[in-house]
């Protein structure tokens, strides 16, 4: 086939089994209850141990701040505070919405070369959030 991505139908709605239940709702439990001391304080906390011990922001520095900006509807605050995951989290909302509402997944058919293209650009992206993240100091 021709085409690079694809929409087929699924052959049912995926199965989660229960510790990925138990994970999601142990996060979403830490989550309002960051939000909570966050709100309590009136300030942001600062949970990462890489930040804590360095003092460097690390590829993942601002998800929990823009994640709780996502929260109260502020979609250009969470992506002040990490461009690239908030881009990624929202895209892995939208693909899981699609596929539980449509029942349909997304398949990309790519060649080794076009994987590797892939990897090359998902680097790039990587290492141009982490500029960003010194630059902007978050």
């Amino acid at each position: 086939s021709s085409r690079v991505l694809t929409w087929p139908a699924a052959q049912r709605l995926p199965r989660v089994s229960v510790w990925v239940w138990a994970v999601v709702c142990l996060w979403l439990s830490l989550l309002a209850l960051a939000a909570g001391v966050s709100h309590y304080y009136q300030r942001p906390i600062l949970l990462c141990p890489f930040r804590r011990m360095t003092g460097l922001a690390c590829p993942t520095c601002g998800m929990m701040r823009g994640v709780l900006a996502l929260g109260r509807g502020d979609v250009l605050g969470a992506l002040s505070f990490n461009p690239l995951a908030m881009l990624g989290l929202m895209a892995a909302a939208l693909w899981c919405g699609v596929r539980l509402v449509l029942g349909r997944r997304l398949r990309l058919h790519l060649s080794r070369r076009g994987w590797w293209g892939v990897g090359a650009v998902a680097v790039s992206l990587v290492l141009v959030n982490c500029t960003y993240l010194l630059w902007a100091g978050v």
